[in-house]
């Protein structure tokens, strides 16, 4: 069509003499004729007389299968009867067993049947029609879900006219009886009867539980409550003994402290004078601490309070001035800022416990040249006591634990105490109803704050404070002027430097005195207040033992022991711990760091001479046998020392065999080379062998002559080859040595 551009095929079924032509065999006749000539003959027509079929076709339905199987009219199959031919049924219902179903259905238009054109379309399952050839005229769908679909076909004719009305089928897909409405009912129904059963039955074992539970602890409440009794009774008992055996404490203290001023008072030597004088200072420290443990058993028990009226401003004032001495002492300056005239109502003595205290505690842990406040200021009817200073100062954590009792801080363990004072002070504030609270920074100072409610009440003439009450004042006056007494340098010597050495480490000053004392008559004694500045000395001095107690500050004796035994230049050392800990897990603690005696306070001093004296002649042996492995040449030389001892020699041994035939090289060389000082070379060489490294290199240097002498080498080569100056020097040493001159020797 050349209006349209249309073109349409037509095929040797048409009248087509072949599907082929010969080109160019074409005529047009006059009346409009058309002739196109193919190898099967001619074919000749009227363009205008060709006509296009273009009715649409109708569409059947000729066949249903099920499981790939055309069913029989009537006839069951497995349950399904096909009632009717499928074309003449309008709608077909569908069991959950018929999975598998298939149509097959034809277009009735016979000019040419195989040039028809079918489409199908199964709706609400096919999103797309899909198209097929007349040798495809089949549909097929398996496990259609339980629904309604409508399946539509349609076709065309040879010249592609489509019936689209085409032909349909209605199809209803029932669903499996567990899948139908009252199936879910029933599901829904079981669901909820089985929830309620177990609601029930959970709710029973619930109320039995809780029954249970009840009775179970009303029972423990019974036995906590009996428990409970037992605890307090045993309590009180522990605190009635506490205090008791506290009192009694007091008759042998007294008996001590009395006899003791009087001979202090006498015309003593200067000996005596100082043990006297370490007696005194321990008597009234503890009879500082039994005063302060007396107090807490009497707050504990809590009975028979007794709450008297006292005037604020006459105690601070008089407890200020009681520590003005102590202030100077440690250039100090202690101010009472204010003082406001007020009274409370508390136990007796509870603000010269309180106060007195804060006051020690602030001239304690505030630095010489420093500055403590004391304030008493009223602020609507309650009195505020005020306790400044600008020492240390604390951080979050530490204000958290200084009140615990016999608790002390790390950064404090280098100031005398034992962690009642702060916890007392709390206890007397709880006890008095009042409030107690620290505020601190790092290297700012402290600022103690007590708060107490004021009353009303006038005071006679005679009620005029007593000055001689402040007991725990004067104590701790007393106590903290005897440890600025006994404050001396770090490091102190005593006895004769021809002696062993024995470096002594403690933090006590009157521990050290006394052990330097009952020691120093064998012992050159070198006495170390610090744990760092004891292992310096140790490492400069290499002393020939180490006696080291174990709790002290900065660094403590487990962490000293380590230091010196990990010091290839210290860790011969013979090591003592010196402890008051005699428990097991320090005593193994200290075996760990490869200690060699654990000895516990209180000790006795002949036990800890003869300790001393026993470490001494184990290790001459010692000594004297890996000297004459050395000069043996053993082996296992050094098999008596330990790891870094043997390491040692065995580097110095080294050195002098690179170095004997060097005759410039002396011990200030050796030391050099085993990169220490003349002096630790010296004594740790001495202390491991009994022999200096020069008699080490000597000797050395004499064993290797001998073999060169064997060998047949002359006098003079051998002294040259070996690092003698001289022949003569040579010979002498050999003679020492060997008892004969060196041709003697070679003449054997």
């Amino acid at each position: 069509n050349t209006t349209t551009d249309a073109a349409h095929v037509y095929h040797k079924s048409d009248g087509l003499q072949g599907d082929s032509f010969v080109f160019g065999a074409t005529y047009q006749a006059a009346d409009g004729k058309l002739y196109f000539g193919g190898k099967d003959g001619l074919n000749a027509f009227y363009p205008n007389n060709i006509k296009l079929n273009t009715r649409p076709p109708n569409i059947v339905l000729t066949d249903f299968t099920r499981f790939g199987k055309s069913l029989e009219i009537g006839v069951e199959n497995n349950g399904f009867v096909l009632e009717k031919h499928i074309d003449e049924i309008e709608e077909l219902t569908l069991g959950h067993k018929d999975y598998v179903v298939g149509f097959e259905f034809a277009v009735l238009d016979f000019a040419d049947p195989s040039r028809n054109k079918y489409a199908y379309k199964l709706e609400g399952f096919d999103p797309d029609w899909t198209y097929v050839n007349a040798d495809d005229r089949k549909a097929g769908y398996t496990n259609l879900a339980a629904g309604n679909y409508n399946f539509r076909v349609k076709g065309s004719n040879k010249d592609g006219t489509w019936n689209e009305v085409g032909k349909s089928l209605t199809i209803n897909v029932l669903p499996a009886p567990w899948l139908t409405w009252w199936a879910y009912t029933l599901y829904v129904l079981s669901f909820l009867s089985v929830l309620f059963w177990y609601i029930q039955r959970k709710t029973k074992a619930n109320i039995r539980i809780t029954k249970m539970l009840r009775a179970e602890v009303k029972k423990q409440t019974l036995e906590l409550s009996v428990q409970k009794q037992t605890v307090e009774t045993l309590l009180a008992h522990k605190n009635e003994l506490f205090a008791n055996v506290s009192h009694e404490f007091r008759t042998p203290l007294t008996l001590i402290l009395g006899p003791v001023n009087e001979l202090l008072k006498a015309p003593l030597p200067v000996d005596n004078i100082k043990s006297l004088q370490m007696v005194n200072r321990n008597a009234n420290r503890l009879l500082t601490m039994i005063e302060q443990l007396l107090q807490l058993a009497k707050i504990t028990e809590n009975q028979d309070v007794n709450f008297v009226p006292q005037q604020v401003h006459t105690t601070v004032q008089t407890i200020v001035d009681s520590f003005q001495p102590l202030a100077k002492l440690r250039n100090i300056t202690l101010k009472l800022v204010q003082n406001d005239s007020c009274a409370i109502e508390a136990t007796k003595d509870a603000i010269d416990t309180i106060l007195s205290n804060l006051i020690s505690n602030a001239l304690k842990y505030t630095d010489v040249g420093g500055l403590v406040e004391v304030k008493s200021v009223v602020i609507n009817d309650t009195v505020v006591i005020e306790v400044i200073d600008n020492g240390c100062g604390l951080n979050a954590n530490q204000q958290q634990e200084i009140f615990a009792r016999f608790h002390r801080l790390d950064t404090h363990l280098n100031t005398e105490g034992v962690g009642i004072g702060l916890s007392l002070v709390q206890e007397v504030v709880k006890l008095n109803k009042g409030h107690i609270q620290v505020d601190s920074e790092i290297g700012s100072g402290s600022t103690f704050r007590v708060e107490f409610d004021c009353v009303s009440f006038t005071f006679g003439i005679e009620a005029a404070h007593d000055e001689t009450r402040l007991v725990l004042t004067d104590q701790l006056k007393n106590e903290a002027i005897n440890r600025i007494d006994l404050a001396t340098k770090e490091v102190q010597y005593m006895g004769n430097k021809k002696n062993e050495t024995l470096l002594i480490i403690d933090d006590n000053q009157d521990m050290l005195d006394y052990i330097g004392k009952i020691l120093k008559t064998s012992f050159y004694c070198i006495l170390v207040n610090r744990g760092k500045t004891g292992v310096a000395i140790a490492i400069k001095q290499i002393p020939d033992i180490i006696i080291c107690d174990v709790m002290m500050p900065e660094m403590d004796g487990f962490q000293v022991s380590r230091t010196i035994r990990s010091d290839s230049r210290t860790s011969h050392i013979p090591l003592i711990l010196l402890t008051a800990l005699n428990d097991k897990k320090s005593r193994i603690k200290g075996w760990r760091e490869n200690i060699d005696v654990y000895l516990t306070k209180p000790f006795d001093a002949d036990e800890l001479i003869l300790q001393l004296e026993n470490i001494l002649i184990i290790r001459n042996i010692l000594k004297q046998k890996a000297s004459q492995a050395i000069v043996s040449e053993s082996i296992d030389m050094t098999s008596g020392l330990a790891k870094l001892d043997r390491l040692f020699i065995d580097k110095l041994m080294k050195v002098i065999e690179k170095n004997y035939r060097n005759p410039q090289i002396l011990r200030p060389q050796l030391a050099d080379l085993m990169a220490v000082s003349d002096r630790q070379l010296q004594r740790k060489t001495k202390a491991l062998v009994d022999k200096n490294p020069l008699d080490l290199l000597r000797e050395y240097r004499l064993r290797q002559a001998v073999k060169l002498l064997k060998d047949g080498y002359q006098v003079s080569q051998t002294a040259d080859r070996c690092g003698f100056n001289s022949v003569s020097y040579f010979s002498k040493c050999f003679n020492q040595q060997y008892g004969m001159n060196p041709k003697q020797y070679q003449s054997l």
